[in-house]
């Protein structure tokens, strides 16, 4: 006998459920019993021992859904004496149909199909060796046991369907969590990026034009003037920036504020270097008004990014960015100065943006070199390949 699967606790419908089957099927079997009429000769006539043997299947069957395999033995038993006594056919039979689909719905399809197999045998063969002889009704053994399984695979099918669906549901929804998990990971990076790139440029030049006013305030107060209006630009700047990443934190996606960061916005870029006291030379080469937002935008903060390094680290007041159109349709950006180079990189910040740097040109599909030049100084070169 093959064991079944634990069954779950049960709730008080279903035992409700299991009380109502085991008394209907009780009272039928007692009612249908012993109102037998006796027709063939080989039957025997109904006496007490056949409505116990009815009575005892049917009461079992109030543990069919906690204990299957064990209420099937006893209704099967009881069955086997009914038969073996070569009582009349009746419905005794219906609470053995109800322990073996109690049985076939907790067990694999090929158990299922085996059992009633067996168990048709069993009371074919009891049936004839009872009586000595075989009937048409003892076809009745085989029919039985086919519905009751057949019925059972057929509510298996259908919670299998239910269970797959609910997993795939389930499935679906884990990937949704996990997409929201990447794309909030995705968002705050880009966040970190732009409030790295954009503040830090920023911060380079009011650091530095304070520098100068300050040396030269007594002295120059028309050049200290000079400094403290690149001051407040750069703080209007970072103020603007850091007002629309603060909306987008608190309200998700809004419009801009400010004009998206683009290869048309460089030269104010350049300009705003500028006043921090790097002359910078902005040289293009080709068009770039069908370059795609992702990489134009990446351009732009990449471009934004070295010039701050060149600010904060170089030693040095030239610097020159150029941008050329690639003959397979792609763009080329150079960032290079001829200050301290990497001694000054590796000896002051802390590589958060030179990091930054390589995540732009990736996730746009471009290709960054960093690194000293061989005469002195640094150089930012990044390459987004066009269409073959």
């Amino acid at each position: 006998m093959v064991p079944s699967a634990p069954a779950e606790p049960l709730t008080r419908p279903a035992w409700a459920v299991d009380v109502l089957v085991a008394g209907v099927v009780t009272a039928i079997i007692v009612l249908g019993t012993t109102h037998i009429d006796v027709e063939a000769a080989s039957d025997r006539p109904v006496d007490a021992l056949a409505v116990v043997v009815g009575v005892v299947a049917g009461v079992s069957l109030l543990g069919r859904r906690h204990w299957p395999w064990l209420v099937f033995a006893v209704v099967l038993a009881a069955a086997v004496v009914y038969t073996a006594r070569s009582y009349p056919g009746g419905p005794i039979y219906l609470a053995g149909a109800i322990a073996l689909y109690s049985v076939a719905i907790v067990s694999s399809r090929t158990v299922a199909y085996v059992t009633a197999a067996a168990t048709a045998l069993a009371l074919f063969a009891t049936s004839v060796l009872g009586r000595g002889e075989a009937d048409v009704t003892d076809l009745l053994f085989v029919g039985w046991p086919a519905v009751a399984v057949l019925a059972a695979d057929a509510v298996r099918g259908r919670r299998e369907r239910v269970a797959a669906e609910a997993e795939r549901r389930r499935h679906e929804a884990e990937q949704h969590r996990e997409e929201e998990r990447r794309r909030l990971a995705e968002d705050r990076l880009r966040i970190a990026r732009d409030l790295h790139d954009s503040v830090a440029h920023s911060m380079a030049t009011i650091n530095v034009q304070s520098g100068v006013a300050a040396h030269v305030l007594d002295r120059n107060p028309g050049q200290a003037g000079a400094a403290l209006e690149a001051i407040r630009v750069a703080s209007r700047d970072v103020l603007d920036e850091l007002g629309a990443i603060l909306d987008v934190l608190r309200d998700g996606e809004v419009a801009p504020r400010h004009p998206t960061p683009d290869l048309g916005r460089l030269d104010a870029l350049v300009e705003s270097s500028r006043l921090a006291g790097v002359d910078v030379d902005l040289r293009r080469h080709g068009s770039f008004d069908d370059v795609s937002p992702a990489v134009a935008a990446a351009a732009y903060r990449i471009t934004q990014e070295a010039l701050t390094n060149v600010i904060r680290h170089a030693a040095v007041d030239r610097a020159r960015v150029e941008l050329r159109r690639r003959p397979d349709g792609g763009v080329e950006l150079e960032v290079s100065d001829t200050g301290r180079g990497a001694a000054a990189v590796a000896s002051g910040g802390s590589g958060r943006g030179l990091v930054g740097i390589r995540e732009r040109a990736a996730i746009t599909g471009g290709t960054a070199t960093i690194g000293p030049r061989p005469d002195g100084g640094f150089t930012v070169r990044v390459v987004w390949a066009g269409r073959q």
